[in-house]
């Protein structure tokens, strides 16, 4: 893939984190983190508009409740791996 120079403006403390990143090692040089996670972002952004293609929109109602849920901080549900049901948990259970 060929590559282009570009500038771009960042807020500082982003720019601030990024570096940080670059320091520890987690990121192979300031260009590509961000080249990388626009390219994160872009991929998901084409999966997203794909599976919407394929199903149709999201109701309303669905969004409200999850932008509801996502503001407030409100119980999540999560499919039990044993049971295949859906359980409550908490917000930052329901990563894991």
């Amino acid at each position: 893939m060929t590559a282009r120079k570009i500038t771009i403006s960042v807020p500082e403390e982003v720019l601030d984190r990024v570096a940080a990143a670059v320091e520890r090692g987690d990121a192979e040089s300031i260009s590509r983190y961000f080249t990388d996670a626009a390219a994160r972002r872009t991929a998901a952004d084409v999966w997203v508009a794909e599976d919407l293609r394929r199903r149709g929109p999201i109701a309303d109602e669905v969004m409200d409740e999850a932008r509801s849920t996502l503001l407030t901080g409100g119980l999540v549900e999560r499919r039990d791996p044993e049971t295949g049901e859906f359980v409550r948990v908490s917000p930052g259970a329901a990563a894991g």
